[in-house]
Parts: structure tokens; sequence; C-alpha cells
């Protein structure tokens, strides 16, 4: 493991951690499980920063594949954008950022 910030991988310890909720996708059902997340301190840079799995994003309780599913059925058309929301029990707001978000990215690579 390397420091986010220094990228230094010789002094990094353990520092605290935290709960959050996050919200994944099983099949047609939502599950809203609680994760663990710890927190490092980098002795270089003297920082902390949280070491997130894979799938998860910082600072928001949705996960990756969560919000790939939602735009997937936006683009696909089979529902209205209300359904959707409903369905995901998002807003509107936020499908459409989500939209957004995944266009800029795919423009960009």
């Amino acid at each position: 493991m390397v420091c986010c910030k220094c990228k230094s991988d010789k002094a990094l310890i353990k520092y605290a951690g935290y709960s959050r909720m996050n919200v994944r996708i099983e099949g047609e059902c939502l599950k809203l499980e609680t994760v663990y997340v710890p927190r490092m301190y980098c002795k270089t840079c003297k920082r902390t920063f949280a070491v997130l799995k894979d799938d998860e994003i910082k600072n928001t309780s949705y996960c990756e594949s969560f919000k790939k599913e939602v735009v997937n059925q936006y683009r696909s058309r089979a529902d209205t954008v209300e359904k959707i929301c409903m369905k995901y029990q998002i807003a509107i707001t936020t499908m459409y950022k989500w939209v957004h978000q995944m266009e800029k990215e795919e423009k960009s690579s």
C-alpha cells in the first residue's frame, strides 16, 4: 500500500476508521449495508487518507456498480426517468448527474 498523497510506501500506520452506509444492487433488490472504512496515517507527508475498496467511491453511499446499473437502465430507454428513479430510490437530479459524469469519463478515455 502507498500513500495516495505523496506515494510513499515506507511509513504508513493504521490511524483510525469509520463506518458508513453503502447502497448496492443485488439482482433486482437494493441492499443497504454498513461498511468499515479504515484510515491510514503517512509519517512522510503527515496526512491521513481512507482506504476504499475498488467499488467504493469517496464521499458517497453509492458504489460504482450501482451507479452503472442506473445509467444503463436510463440508456436502454426501457423505463421512464421517473420509474427508474422510483425503482432505485434516487432523485432525478442524482441520476442525471451520474449520466453526465459517465459521459464525461467516456469522452476522456
